[in-house]
């Protein structure tokens, strides 16, 4: 079980990430991630694709990015977080994807499971993910 201080600061490291992707800001997408950070996606219905290395990650999920806000949205919910140790933690938890403009609609749901370390500036930083689509992405 996390402190209460513990679990906002973890919650709020997730959170950055997924307004980072929302909107395609590569340095708070930087920011999110431990050095030698190990992550793998599941897209629904495809083999994982696992990528290690905080640049290797930037460079590969955002080579796309133009710096605009994506029309795409994170919900995250259901955050459970367990903490190791002072500087260990892990977090499972679901996001909701929902498109935005005008006409709103569901683009698909996920689920990830987190390892996070606090690094020597005492921020909290994801060392590993699993991230599953449970749902195709809708476009």
């Amino acid at each position: 079980m996390a402190s209460m201080d513990s679990y906002g600061e973890i919650v709020a490291a997730i959170a950055r990430i997924m307004a980072a992707v929302d909107r395609q800001d590569r340095e708070a997408f930087r920011d999110g991630w431990s050095e030698d950070v190990d992550f793998q996606v599941v897209f629904f219905g495809q083999p994982p694709v696992s990528v290690t290395g905080r640049d290797t990650l930037v460079n590969r999920f955002t080579a796309n990015w133009n710096g605009e806000a994506s029309a795409l949205r994170h919900q995250v919910g259901a955050v459970e977080v367990t903490t190791h140790d002072e500087n260990h933690a892990s977090a499972r938890f679901y996001c909701t994807y929902v498109r935005t403009g005008p006409v709103v609609a569901l683009a698909g749901m996920g689920e990830y499971e987190d390892d996070l370390v606090r690094d020597a500036d005492g921020r909290w930083r994801v060392a590993k993910r699993r991230h599953v689509f449970l749902t195709p992405l809708a476009h």
